[in-house]
């Protein structure tokens, strides 16, 4: 399946999540091409939008992630891929601090040191633009969970399918448009697949009125 771009994605997806509309769902796109397609799905369910900030830990960035950290202090880690590691612990220490202050520093720019939107009591639709590896998305599932979500759906255009049953502890329900058995070059399924950086989803955010979302929202 080949999607336009993100915002062809998410309104797309959007046709599977119609029965989460209302006052009790927020949409949470994860940062990066995850909240241009939440932010589709928002406008379109007309419900609140926010971001979640995941980060992957990798000794490396040419090596597999053993695991992901998000907030409200959640890390996930794969322990098969950790005893794989060369790397000693101290180095490891090292990249998970590391990662955790750049999390830290996204998040309050996001929402301009406000907290978080208020998930408590709420359903969740977490929202990525793909989902090839379980520990980024469990992370984020159980980081909504810890604030307090009553619900959390997984909503994302395309998949590999392994992940998708490995994650299927974590999530209340897995929406997924596309399925397949390896996602090596998640490219491949976009026609536009241009970057999305911290300038684009603070803009996302912030601006209710701009061209590609329209509905009302709170980031913070």
């Amino acid at each position: 399946m080949l999607f336009l771009d993100r915002r062809d994605a998410g309104r797309r997806l959007t046709g599977r999540l119609m029965a989460f509309r209302g006052p009790d769902v927020v949409v949470v796109g994860l940062a990066g091409g995850g909240v241009a397609v939440a932010a589709e799905i928002a406008a379109r369910l007309r419900v609140l939008l926010d971001v979640m900030v995941v980060h992957e830990l990798r000794p490396a960035q040419s090596r597999p992630a053993f695991g992901a950290i998000a907030e409200h202090g959640v890390r996930v880690v794969d322990p098969d891929r950790l005893r794989a590691l060369p790397t000693g612990t101290a180095e490891l220490t090292r990249i998970e601090r590391r990662e955790r202050d750049t999390l830290r520093r996204r998040s309050e720019r996001f929402r301009g040191g406000r907290p978080h939107c208020g998930l408590a009591g709420h359903t969740v639709v977490l929202v990525d633009e793909c989902l090839a590896d379980a520990a980024r998305a469990r992370a984020a599932c159980r980081a909504a969970y810890a604030y307090g979500a009553i619900r959390v759906v997984y909503a994302t255009p395309v998949a590999c399918t392994p992940t998708v049953t490995a994650l299927a502890g974590d999530a209340d329900k897995i929406v997924c448009l596309h399925t397949c058995d390896h996602l090596d070059d998640i490219a491949e399924h976009y026609q536009d697949f241009t970057p999305i950086d911290d300038d684009h989803i603070h803009d996302l955010l912030r601006h209710p009125d701009s061209p590609t979302t329209s509905a009302p929202r709170r980031a913070g």
